[in-house]
Parts: structure tokens; sequence; C-alpha cells
């Protein structure tokens, strides 16, 4: 990773001892504790720096910084970034939203922005009851749906507000 990719990483993930604090799926595989063999070692390793490099020009593109509280439209619809309480999420510990799998929370200008999740499940689109459901909760929330950067036979959501963002797509990895 070059110095300035770092840096550029850094600022919207933040750090952990001196490395980008990479959520979970953007994690470039250890080479010792992967248990990989060499070909699916360099396999895993290229699948996540593209997927950091897509996500990384995503983020920048919308002016957004990852945040690790965001969990569900309920926290996307807060004026601040800040975890549900016990219960009421409808990812964590409340009603589990099967969409919200691989879900990451993003900020613009230190609020919730947006919201990407990664399930396995591909039926999901705008018609789907639970995202019906979803965008029901607030005229400002709006979906877009795609190939994303997580792989693994994954379809991308990205749920975002726009009063706070006019436009989002997917953050596909390059063809």
């Amino acid at each position: 990773m070059t110095n300035d990719f770092h840096n550029r990483a850094a600022a919207i993930f933040g750090t952990r001892e001196g490395t980008v604090a990479w959520p979970y799926g953007l994690e470039t595989p250890h080479p010792r504790r992967s248990g990989l063999s060499r070909e699916r070692l360099a396999k895993a390793t290229a699948h996540a720096e593209a997927a950091q490099h897509t996500i990384v020009e995503w983020a920048e593109r919308h002016g957004l910084r990852y945040s690790r509280t965001g969990c569900c439209q309920l926290w996307l619809l807060r004026k601040v970034s800040r975890t549900c309480p016990i219960g009421t999420c409808r990812n964590n510990g409340g009603r589990d939203y099967v969409w919200l799998d691989h879900v990451n929370g993003w900020l613009r200008d230190s609020r919730p922005a947006a919201l990407t999740s990664a399930p396995y499940a591909t039926e999901y689109d705008a018609e789907h009851p639970e995202i019906r459901e979803c965008l029901a909760t607030d005229e400002r929330l709006r979906a877009a749906f795609g190939p994303g950067w997580y792989g693994h036979g994954t379809k991308q959501i990205v749920l975002w507000r726009t009063d706070r963002i006019d436009d989002v797509e997917p953050a596909a990895l390059p063809s």
C-alpha cells in the first residue's frame, strides 16, 4: 500500500496500531494466519486490495467517512452518530433485516448519511417488502442496488438520506 493510499484510507476508516482500521471484509489476509494456499492467498489479497481501492474512491467521491456505529435506518435518521439503544435497533438485537448483512455506516459532515450492506440473498430491489418498509419510514431515504465490493456472491444495497447526499451508486469492483 502506498503512503498516499494509506493516508487516504486512514482519513476514511481511521487507524489501529499504525495501519488502516478496515471494517470486516476489507482486511488484507495475513499470510501466516489465513491458512490459505499460496495461490488462494494471492487471489484473496488481490480481491481485498481491489475492494479497498474501490471503497476508498467511492467514499471520497461522496465525501463520506466510515462510522463503526452505523447499524440500521434508525441510526441513519439520527442527527448524530450513536448506536441504537438496546432492543430498538432494526439490525442488532431488534428485528433482524437479512438485507443488513455486512452493514457499514457512513458519515458526511460528522452526521449519518448512508448505509451500505452486502446480503448473500440477491432478490433485493426497491419492491422487496423489507426495503419498501424501510423506505416508507422517512421520505428522505432512498436506495440503490447493484454489484458491490464485498464479493462472495453478494449484492450491494446503499441506503442514504437525500438531505445529506443527492445521489449515491453502489461501489462496484471494476470488471
